[in-house]
């Protein structure tokens, strides 16, 4: 390659083996979908600015990735720069062309490596400076050296060309993933570790399960309520969880069945029943239990062994008062 002021010059060598990349064919794929995407929001036509957003091509730099290091060793060599680059841009904030995205996968990548090197016990050396702090740990044999910033709020100089930057961090997350998943396979570590941040998913999926079943915690029920019971207050709560619920006509207006009727599953009282004329019918005196009892399952059982348990022992005694 020569350069002058005005132009830049490539041998013709340099020109062929690069035209054999799989990568450019993606690069001419891509520029292909910027100007059709363009040209669907300048017409205003979403319904295909959407379609051409779902099938946006894709790219992979796992082959340059193997190229460049054919052994494990070598990456491991070249860890330094990525490490530095990878946790400076973890405390960047979003901005500009820093998408969240980006951000995250090296915050993702950073918490992953410094969980390896706690697990292995390899770090040797940090030295406090200016710029921040610089650690070094022994990675098979091999020193590797990163700086990481000190947690103050930064705000990037307008004079940087992230540009540039940003195309070195899509290769080093590339790399550090690949790193990281041997590293962890050597020490027979799950990969990817669970953190804080996916055990709160994982808590929050499960609550999320347990309002969606509760939600229809009466759908099967078809409820009718006794002229003894406040009703204003059990329908709105039924009906809450997708329950069918009614009343005697006489009562109030509103009723959607009457007594008689044969489906109906529970029926709500609020004093002594003297003989059922509908057996086949639950009569429930604890629709707030109910719900309850759906949150804190545990809880109540708990409450339930003990009630027995203390009955029982109530129980013993009264017999040995006896004899």
């Amino acid at each position: 390659m020569r350069q002058s002021v005005q132009s830049t010059y490539y041998f013709t060598k340099d020109i062929k083996y690069l035209a054999h990349e799989p990568i450019i064919s993606k690069f001419r794929e891509f520029k292909v979908f910027i100007r059709k995407l363009k040209k669907a929001i300048a017409k205003e036509e979403p319904d295909t600015a959407a379609r051409l957003e779902r099938n946006k091509p894709v790219y992979t730099l796992d082959h340059i990735l193997k190229e460049r290091y054919p052994t494990f060793i070598d990456a491991v060599r070249d860890l330094d720069d990525a490490l530095s680059m990878v946790m400076l841009f973890s405390t960047l904030p979003q901005m500009g062309r820093i998408e969240f995205d980006v951000v995250k996968q090296c915050k993702k990548l950073s918490v992953e490596f410094q969980h390896y090197i706690i697990a292995s016990r390899s770090l040797r050396k940090v030295f406090l400076s200016i710029k921040g702090v610089y650690f070094q740990a022994d990675i098979q044999d091999q020193p590797v050296t990163w700086i990481v910033p000190y947690q103050f709020c930064q705000e990037p100089p307008s004079d940087v060309d992230f540009k540039v930057m940003l195309t070195f961090v899509e290769f080093y997350t590339t790399m550090i993933g690949f790193v990281n998943f041997k590293l962890y396979s050597m020490l027979n570590l799950h990969y990817p570790p669970k953190t804080e941040e996916a055990k709160a998913q994982e808590a929050q999926k499960k609550e999320q399960q347990q309002i969606e079943k509760l939600k229809v915690l009466f759908s099967e029920c078809k409820i009718f309520l006794s002229r003894e019971v406040p009703r204003e207050i059990i329908v709105f709560v039924v009906r809450c969880f997708g329950g069918e619920v009614s009343w005697h006509s006489t009562d109030a207006l509103g009723a959607t069945f009457d007594e008689s009727d044969e489906s109906i599953t529970h029926q709500i009282i609020d004093r002594p029943s003297h003989g059922d004329r509908y057996l086949s019918r639950r009569r429930d005196k604890k629709l707030y239990d109910t719900i309850m009892h759906t949150k804190r399952r545990k809880r109540f059982r708990a409450q339930a062994l003990e009630t027995k348990r203390k009955a029982y022992d109530e129980a013993q005694s009264n017999k040995k008062l006896k004899s």
